[in-house]
């Protein structure tokens, strides 16, 4: 594994998906990012995971992108949630894994995916694919407290 760059670093800590999760990375390398995210105990009831999983889908998709992309976001995402995800209940740990595909200067194509541990495998609960747009400065939004989210995942 390679160390973590400081913003990929910033990215993780300042994305709205902390509010939900604690962020832990696994693998980095160009294009490729591994990262386990522990649900919060008081977001572990049914109801708020499907809510905190598309948070980490899109924390992934910005870490995934930044090394090609700088800051980025998803223009554009399909999500496939599996029967397991909504099944789910009590603290969890997820394994979150993202891969950038084709890309160009302004836009990347991406794949992610997430499990969750079940016995000694992992079980896939919801993975997705989709496109990252390069964000311009004038366009960034970051969220400097996530302790002020009302459960949005605005990143």
């Amino acid at each position: 594994m390679r160390e973590l760059p400081d913003v990929i670093t910033s990215i993780l800590i300042n994305h709205s998906a902390n509010f939900f999760f604690v962020i832990r990375p696994l693998d980095y390398d160009g294009g490729r990012v591994r990262l386990s995210f522990v649900l919060r105990s008081e977001f572990a009831k049914t109801s708020h995971i499907t809510s905190a999983l598309g948070c980490a889908l899109d924390c992934l998709a910005r870490a995934v992108g930044y090394q090609t992309l700088g800051y980025c976001a998803t223009t554009e995402s399909e999500v496939s949630f599996h029967d397991d995800a909504l099944s789910l209940d009590g603290p969890q740990t997820f394994i979150a894994e993202a891969m950038l595909g084709l890309t160009d200067n302004n836009l990347a194509t991406y794949t992610s995916s997430i499990h969750v541990q079940d016995g000694g495998r992992h079980k896939l609960i919801v993975n997705a694919s989709g496109t990252l747009k390069r964000q311009h400065a004038n366009n960034l939004r970051y969220i400097a407290d996530w302790r002020q989210l009302k459960g949005a995942c605005a990143g």
